[in-house]
């Protein structure tokens, strides 16, 4: 697979290589890929509780609670 950059991401890949923080350009993009893997489900995760929490409003199953100033 061959991925082509923007000049500003190729610069930041070449930074992390030169730092010592990656070894190569794939170990930098492996990492970046995973952090979006990992944005993406909790994205997911959070919508599905927003999900379950619309339907026990729906269903009644909530109380209120009024905080005395």
């Amino acid at each position: 697979m061959t991925i082509t950059l923007p000049d500003d991401l190729e610069k930041l890949v070449n930074e992390k290589i030169k730092s010592g923080a990656y070894k190569s350009a794939d170990e930098v993009i492996i990492a970046g890929l995973c952090l979006l893997k990992a944005r993406e489900q909790g994205k997911d995760a959070l919508r599905r509780e927003i999900m379950r929490g619309v339907l026990d409003i729906e269903q009644g199953r909530f109380s209120t609670h009024i905080d005395p100033l």
